[in-house]
């Protein structure tokens, strides 16, 4: 979206485009601009969380500033706390702000636990995992749900498959 942005912008100061154009083209900035300001405004019901807040803040203000850091930078978050504290809610309304600024292709919610990522099969996991986060990368944001629960322990140990699921996400990010 910047890199149309910049274009229009050099398009507009060549002299290239009619006025009608220029027109048609800011009217689209002005409808992005409108976007990532009501995906901003979302926020805004998570005012118990202005650390959250603040952080998503800040990685948007760098991504406009020099949206070249975020090819060199992969975006990767942990949202902490109980059951019901909306740490889904809040990862939905970071990935409906990231999306209007540009910064994802989409601005879908997809969330995984362990049946969409450990395999029923020695040597399924990590394939099962890999397929599951390649295939959901342009989708926006992919929330892991009940993360403790993809490596349960026994008998003091914790559970091979789980722990493959684990090292391929981490291996991925």
């Amino acid at each position: 979206a910047f890199e149309a942005l910049e274009n229009r912008a050099n398009e507009r100061l060549t002299g290239t485009m009619s006025d009608d154009q220029v027109k048609g083209k800011q009217d689209a900035i002005y409808a992005l601009r409108d976007n990532l300001v009501t995906a901003l405004r979302g926020l805004s019901r998570f005012r118990t969380q202005d650390h959250v807040i603040d952080k998503t803040l800040e990685l948007v203000s760098l991504f406009i500033k020099d949206p070249v850091v975020f090819r060199k930078r992969i975006i990767n978050l942990m949202l902490m706390g109980g059951a019901g504290t909306g740490k889904t809610s809040i990862a939905g309304a970071i990935g409906r702000v990231f999306a209007a600024a540009g910064m994802f292709v989409g601005d879908r919610l997809i969330e995984a636990g362990r049946a969409e990522l450990v395999g029923q099969y020695e040597g399924q996991t990590v394939t099962k995992t890999r397929e599951f986060l390649t295939s959901h990368l342009d989708d926006g944001v992919i929330f892991i749900d009940e993360a403790y629960g993809i490596t349960p322990w026994q008998d003091g140990k914790p559970e091979a498959y789980g722990t493959e699921a684990m090292t391929a996400m981490v291996e991925f990010m």
